[in-house]
């Protein structure tokens, strides 16, 4: 069974065109959607002009910002939702790395990829669950400290959703090929195939959603396909959506990169045919990858990206820095979050991703360990 990771993307740059010809080639393109959760890339460098916007080290405090250029795509960025966000962050817990009772695991094989922490979830409570596949578990946080884990079967799961009765589901895209149903104890009560109508290959699947119908699985960062009712039964009419469902429910979301230091959010209401742009944010950086795509149940949008920085007189060295932005049900900019980046070589498959707690959180790491933060909006 391989451990081979597949790296997420591709994304297609619209380079120096205007924002009217790239939404053109985007919507001529399919929309192509790049909300991918990479691999990230570990380097370091000191401090350098950030173009505005700075970007603390692995263990500084995070800096928020009001509303920044690149507005929405569809009107000014007027009413009740253009106001500054001053949220809140707050480092949840740290782990060291380590197979101890309370540490995360990585591993920097020879040959192969290192691996840290794949993804995370967040239940109702508050209570976050790191999925610590290297240890073959899943470690359970709250309070900043560890409360429970939850033995796994095997070592090759990706993401993780956490359901309300304690359950947890696991995605393993590469060598079950399945989603995997465990209760708090551990034991596996379900396991349901990936490949079938709406899904042609484990590998095109790009993230894992528990919701209260039942189990979705996003495909290639567009269309997301049920494959399990709420019971975790199989759904053989495995219904399909065209994106990311809203927290409202009123309308469904994509992404798509619109050249080198800008990324539109695209929107499609449930009685409508077709996606239109809502926003074009810009970023003070390249963006190297579309890092999450989230939405609550107020309507507002997180659309995090990691951003590369050219650092010295030649842009000799580089540097990484994660950036949320908020953005109101309408577009309208409400502020940034710009966050500490992984420092490591470690792959994460989804390091940022909005609890079923209401709060955003964000997990990085360094030589040491893991932090989690919180973000308050």
């Amino acid at each position: 069974m391989t451990k081979d990771r597949v790296r997420e993307g591709g994304a297609r740059r619209a380079g120096a065109r205007s924002w009217r010809l790239a939404v053109a080639l985007l919507a001529a393109a399919g929309l192509i959607m790049l909300v991918a959760a990479l691999a990230s890339r570990a380097q370091s460098g000191g401090p350098a002009d950030t173009g505005g916007l700075p970007v603390p080290a692995a263990g500084a405090p995070v800096a928020v910002t009001g509303p920044v250029s690149g507005g929405p795509a569809a009107g000014p960025a007027s009413g009740p939702t253009a106001r500054t966000a001053r949220p809140r962050v707050e480092v949840a817990f740290r782990a060291a790395w380590g197979s101890g009772p309370a540490d995360l695991g990585h591993t920097r094989p020879q040959e192969g990829n290192p691996e840290g922490p794949m993804s995370f979830a967040v239940d109702r409570g508050g209570r976050v669950l790191v999925l610590d596949q290297v240890n073959s578990r899943v470690q359970i946080f709250a309070a900043g400290k560890v409360a429970g884990s939850v033995p796994l079967p095997a070592d090759t799961f990706q993401d993780i959703e956490a359901r309300p009765d304690g359950a947890v589901v696991l995605l393993d895209r590469l060598g079950r090929r399945a989603v995997v149903f465990a209760e708090a104890g551990g034991r596996v009560t379900g396991e349901v195939p990936l490949v079938g109508a709406g899904v042609a290959e484990g590998g095109g699947v790009t993230g894992l959603f528990q919701r209260d119908d039942g189990t979705w699985v996003e495909v290639e960062h567009r269309d997301l396909v049920r494959i399990a009712d709420a019971g975790g039964r199989g759904d053989p009419n495995r219904p399909i959506t065209p994106g990311r469902p809203t927290g409202d429910g009123r309308a469904f979301l994509r992404a798509a990169l619109d050249g080198r230091e800008a990324a539109v959010v695209l929107r499609q209401a449930r009685d409508a045919a077709a996606f239109t742009p809502l926003a074009r944010v810009t970023f003070p950086a390249p963006i190297l990858h579309l890092s999450a795509l989230e939405s609550d149940r107020q309507g507002r949008i997180f659309l995090a990206a990691a951003l590369l920085r050219r650092l010295g007189d030649e842009g000799s060295r580089t540097d990484e820095a994660e950036v949320v932005a908020i953005l109101g049900p309408d577009g309208a900019d409400l502020g940034r979050v710009t966050l500490p980046p992984r420092l490591g070589p470690e792959e994460v498959f989804r390091p940022i991703r909005l609890g079923a707690d209401g709060n955003v959180y964000q997990m990085s790491w360094d030589e040491s360990g893991v932090t989690m933060r919180r973000i308050l909006p």
